[in-house]
């Protein structure tokens, strides 16, 4: 297959560590591909550090220095700048504390070669943990934790207004992890530039509904990225409100982000010439959005209940690094690993040893 079809964008806000481990995990595993890194953070030591090509010699890849994601809006101008610099029919979306695994790339570029109707083709998302952290690391560890997930299913209906409704109540957010067509990416970035989401979370939103009106969706049985547990970013670029998600979409901001979301869908639809009544449109969507968000996690979130809440999770996270102490306790005692006791059928897959073996033989490379 042709290389040359193919680009790679990582956007960056900060977090150095996550950097190299990225770059270092695509250099491991000599990546193929133009990457594309879009850096709108502060520190100065990464962009010297990724100005110098010589640590990563078997990448081919372009630094862009862009101001300080200060705001939304910036990063947006960022976003949008940089998918529109990509050449290649195809592209991906990454983050720096994620791994790509590159042998599942290929046939994903080669479905949307052969099948034009499709504006998407992705595989498994699967997410991991690093419990026994050394030195402090947040990016290796002697014993890491894959967790079972719920996976996207193919969407392959003929009427656009029928795939967007679908992956509007499933949830489709992990389409951004997928290879799109650099066509669709373009005309959505321009889109959210234009719209300028006042809640982080609207992107995920507009990135895939839209691509449902693109095209088909083809989602293979295969693991093709692996993203790590809490790690998020998302709460860093300052915000009307609390950093927990489910308040955020009860915000006002996104309330407007919402009522925005659907006129720019529904305009979408229109130029697709797909015929449907505006009431009977906001309908469905409100139907298939609340499935998505069950109203029982809305009841929860009633202004009465805040300090019960914080309460709540200020004890489970105690709770869960009370657990993590006494797993690590139990591995040390008894040679065993945690992921030889959950997750027997997603650990064993030959992608997810792959990215153990990296950060196992990594974290023995910085200790030695």
């Amino acid at each position: 297959m042709d290389n040359n079809l193919f680009t790679i964008i990582l956007t960056l806000y900060d977090r150095g560590e996550y950097t190299k481990r990225w770059l270092e995990w695509m250099d491991y595993n000599k990546c193929p591909y133009k990457i594309l890194i879009a850096d709108g953070g502060k520190d100065e030591k990464i962009e010297s550090y990724l100005k110098d090509t010589k640590h990563f010699p078997n990448l081919n890849y372009e630094y862009i220095r862009y101001p300080f994601d200060k705001d939304f809006p910036t990063f947006y101008d960022k976003f949008n700048d940089v998918v529109h610099r990509v050449s290649t029919p195809y592209m991906m979306l990454c983050d720096n504390d994620d791994f790509i695994i590159l042998d599942n790339i290929a046939k994903k570029i080669s479905f949307l070669e052969q099948n034009k109707d499709y504006s998407c083709c992705s595989g498994k998302v699967i997410h991991f943990d690093l419990l026994s952290k050394v030195h402090n690391t947040v990016t290796y560890s002697s014993t890491v934790n894959f967790l079972n997930h719920t996976f996207l299913h193919s969407i392959e209906n003929d009427n656009e207004y029928l795939r967007i409704m679908e992956m509007l109540q499933h949830g489709y957010a992990n389409l951004w992890y997928g290879v799109l067509r650099t066509k669709y990416a373009k005309e959505i970035t321009s889109q959210i530039q234009d719209n300028n989401p006042l809640v982080l979370t609207t992107l995920e939103y507009y990135v895939y509904l839209m691509l449902g009106i693109f095209g088909k969706v083809k989602v293979f049985d295969d693991i093709h990225y692996v993203r790590q547990l809490y790690t998020s970013q998302a709460a860093q670029i300052p915000f009307e409100g609390d950093n927990n998600i489910l308040i955020r979409l009860l915000s006002p901001s996104f309330q407007k982000d919402y009522a925005k979301l659907k006129h720019t869908i529904f305009q979408h639809l229109m130029k697709s010439r797909i015929k449907v009544d505006k009431e009977v449109y906001d309908k469905d969507f409100n139907v298939s959005y609340e499935k998505n968000i069950p109203i029982f996690l809305k009841q929860q979130l009633i202004k009465k209940h805040r300090n019960f809440r914080l309460l709540k999770n200020s004890i489970l996270k105690k709770r869960h690094k009370t657990i993590s102490k006494m797993i690590i306790l139990f591995q040390d005692m008894t040679g065993l690993k945690i992921t030889n006791l959950i997750s027997q059928n997603t650990h064993k897959d030959i992608a997810c040893n792959e990215v153990v073996n990296f950060i196992q033989l990594s974290m023995k490379d910085k200790n030695d």
